[in-house]
């Protein structure tokens, strides 16, 4: 049977979008293997089991011990750990008595894979507003080959998972708008929400702007409602509002410690992550440091800056001109709703992106909220503000370059487009497995100044040269023992002591404004991982014995 050019046009551009997305699967779980471990998975592995221990009790009578710790008194009940709880079933399996290393490599893949759950829905998404398969494949590789995505969607459990399970919220709640008179996916959506906010609290917002979006536009846009097939608000809110409580019901179920009391701990989840103050570790940022101190209120921005891909950053600015010409643009034309309408219509989405992005970042400067860590907390803000990106893309694409004598010029976008997200491919390839570790051209400049491997994942490629290139029997080393060490094979962590001597020193720059502050008397560096010139760790060895040899 022979194919129409269109048809044959559109069988070759799925399967363009097929490989695309398979060779990230495919990098994803080649890769998983080559990365280390940070100072988190263990605390987390640990919620993970505590809550199970909880689930078994309360719902079946059954009791399992393998940390000798109540729900009710554990410091860090307050963390959800639903899309966690598969990986404790499979230890539970096998009797938790896989090796630490094996049950964290299971982790780093898992994660992984949700992530990437995370890019399939978020390019449905972005089809879905933009009406063309291209957009959603481009909104994936701006997620999937942004440099610290990739390289924290492996040990990353926390926020890259909350940046997923955003995805999927995001997915469902165009879902519910675009198909408001089929009840299942008002059901898929409060589930979703449910989840993405069990990950994080913040992650409330997403059913909260669903409900407070239907409200609005059922009371000032009455005549599109209409339009649309869509009843009044009156004849609406009890829908809406059954939905939002059908969330919170699903939220209560997906987290255990709620289950004796829900209202008050509900307040207590949000309470005690609107300002984390139980941190109170030290952090550089700007070049100085800050030992428990609240960071200014423009931490974020600057962390965007300096972290974001200077194209990203433009896209950004762009897309609010491009917001702008378009509805500029639309006034011409005759009947014309009025701006208010075309925002809560046509620009829907820009808007969902714009307070997803933002509206968490004004709240935490006015409550004056802990912050660490880079930006990694505002990970899930990035498929928003790629949303928003993406107009400026489109604006570009339909208007300015919507005719035939035009095609050379979409030809440049979309070759320019593909040489950027290849540009950054190629540095994830060089640099890995320490992409996480990026700066744009103006931040890397200044990286000095700024906290790079805050989980101090390199340790585990340091123990890694110790370990090969000293054949002592006993490996000694100053300093307490680095979390890394629950990474290595029991053999090989049990070469290793930590004590007050050492023929080692294990630097990771966590506590000093810049690197080159750094000094151990009587050591030399001897091994530094960096990137860009920048260290993230290195190991000095005591002054003479390179000379001598191992002992």
């Amino acid at each position: 049977m022979n194919l129409s050019a269109p048809s044959r046009r559109k069988k070759a551009g799925d399967a363009i979008i097929l490989l695309a997305m398979a060779a990230v699967l495919v990098a994803g779980c080649l890769t998983f293997g080559d990365y280390g471990f940070t100072v988190d998975e263990g605390l987390e592995r640990r919620s993970g089991i505590v809550n199970y221990q909880y689930i078994l009790q309360t719902l079946f009578g059954h009791e399992l011990r393998v940390y000798d710790l109540d729900l009710s008194s554990y410091n860090d009940r307050y963390y959800g750990v639903f899309m966690q709880l598969p990986m404790v079933v499979c230890e539970h399996l096998a009797h938790f008595s896989m090796p630490l290393r094996d049950v964290y490599l299971m982790r780093h893949l898992y994660t992984f894979l949700l992530c990437f759950l995370g890019y399939v829905c978020f390019f449905f998404f972005c089809k879905k507003v933009f009406n063309s398969k291209w957009m959603g494949l481009l909104g994936v590789g701006m997620l999937a080959l942004y440099p610290r995505f990739w390289g924290e969607q492996f040990t990353n459990i926390k926020d890259m998972v909350f940046m997923a399970t955003m995805c999927a919220a995001m997915l469902a709640a165009l879902c519910c708008l675009e198909h408001e008179n089929r009840a299942r996916y008002g059901i898929i959506a409060a589930l979703a929400g449910a989840v993405c906010t069990n990950t994080r609290i913040i992650g409330a917002i997403v059913p909260l702007m669903l409900f407070g979006y239907r409200v609005v536009r059922d009371l000032f846009i009455t005549r599109v409602a209409r339009e649309r097939g869509i009843p009044g608000l009156l004849g609406n809110l009890g829908k809406y509002a059954a939905q939002l409580l059908l969330f919170y019901a699903f939220f209560v179920l997906s987290m255990p410690i709620l289950w004796h009391d829900p209202i008050r701990e509900t307040a207590n989840v949000f309470f005690r992550f609107s300002d984390y103050n139980v941190w109170n570790g030290t952090q550089v940022f700007g070049g100085k440091l800050y030992q428990g101190e609240k960071v200014p209120w423009y931490f974020i921005p600057v962390w965007l800056g300096i972290s974001l891909p200077i194209w990203y950053l433009a896209l950004l600015a762009l897309s609010f001109a491009a917001v702008v010409a378009g509805i500029l643009r639309a006034r011409r034309a005759p009947g014309f709703p009025g701006v208010g309408v075309a925002l809560l219509t046509e620009y829907r989405y820009f808007l969902f992106g714009f307070f997803i992005a933002f509206l968490p970042w004004l709240a935490t400067v006015v409550m004056r909220s802990t912050l660490y860590n880079g930006w990694r907390h505002f990970y899930f803000a990035l498929p928003a503000m790629v949303t928003m990106m993406l107009y400026a893309v489109a604006f570009a694409w339909r208007r300015w370059f919507r005719d035939r004598r035009r095609l050379a010029a979409r030809g440049a976008l979309a070759g320019a487009l593909c040489v950027l997200l290849a540009g950054q491919a190629i540095w994830i390839a060089a640099h890995h497995p320490f992409e996480k570790v990026f700066f744009n051209a103006a931040g890397v400049r200044v990286a000095d100044g700024f906290e790079r491997d805050y989980w101090w994942e390199s340790g585990y490629a340091q123990l890694k040269y110790l370990l090969e290139n000293d054949p002592s029997e006993r490996i000694f080393l100053k300093g307490e023992p680095t979390t890394a060490v629950q990474f290595l094979y029991p053999l090989d962590a049990q070469r290793l002591v930590f004590g007050t001597e050492g023929d080692y020193v294990l630097e990771f720059y966590n506590h000093v404004a810049s690197s080159r502050d750094v000094a151990h008397e009587g050591y030399i560096p001897w091994h530094t991982v960096s990137v860009d010139g920048h260290p993230l760790s290195t190991l000095y060895i005591r002054d003479g014995r390179l000379a001598k040899g191992p002992e």
